[in-house]
């Protein structure tokens, strides 16, 4: 179900919302991390089944899940935006 890219002890998985195959792979070929293949139209897009799980009303969302696949947040973007470095 996910295209893998050599994931580590921390797997970023990539879910497009692009209306074309060939959009989704010019802009998921230059990130590192995994991807939900662009065929598996019910984990892809606002309306899929992971949308609608999320809540997601635009790009970007950033969702955080536990090893367990146990959801943290839905509002990664605002977590990482306020992190202090």
């Amino acid at each position: 179900m996910i295209e893998s890219k050599d994931a580590k002890k921390l797997a970023m998985v990539f879910v497009t919302c692009d209306r074309d195959e060939g959009s989704f792979k010019g802009y998921w070929g230059s990130m590192p991390w995994n991807a939900v293949p662009f065929s598996a139209k019910d984990y892809t897009g606002f309306n899929s089944k992971a949308g609608m799980f999320l809540g997601v009303e635009g790009i970007p969302t950033l969702a955080i899940f536990d090893k367990n696949g146990k959801l943290l947040t839905d509002s990664g973007v605002e977590k990482v935006l306020i992190r202090k470095y």
